[in-house]
């Protein structure tokens, strides 16, 4: 049982524990003032216990089911960030994969746009033959 005017390792934790849970108990100097007291009393009001500041079995198993909703809260929000992370992964294979699909469609074109251009070129003969030719028929 912590009170006011206990001291030591188990008031330092006491006061990391209220800090957790988003009170403040003063500096973590492992001494049970008033100002740690006033934090127990907030969590106890929080957590509809007994307002008292003393942290008895009833407190502390306050603190460990804050804990563990804590620490599932945690292990979901990773789950989500994990799922959301896979989406986003997926999407950008699939707009990489449109992208170089894209690029070679354009690539295909512009081949056989060149490939038709030497054709034609080759039928007509060209300017250059076309100019040697007339040269030869006089």
């Amino acid at each position: 049982m912590l009170k006011r005017g206990s001291s030591g390792a188990e008031v330092e934790d006491l006061q990391r524990k209220l800090l957790a849970n988003k009170i403040n108990p003063g500096p973590v100097d492992g001494l049970f003032g008033p100002k740690t007291e006033d934090a127990v009393r907030r969590f106890q009001e929080m957590h509809d216990l007994q307002v008292d500041g003393i942290v008895g079995p009833k407190t502390n198993g306050a603190f460990e089911a804050a804990a563990a909703k804590a620490s599932s809260s945690l292990s979901q929000a990773k789950d989500a960030m994990a799922a959301s992370d896979a989406r986003a992964k997926a999407a950008q294979e699939r707009a990489d994969a449109a992208r170089r699909a894209s690029q070679q469609r354009a690539s295909s074109k512009a081949t056989s746009k060149e490939a038709d251009a030497t054709k034609s070129v080759d039928k007509k003969g060209g300017i250059f033959s076309r100019i040697f030719k007339r040269g030869t028929d006089k």
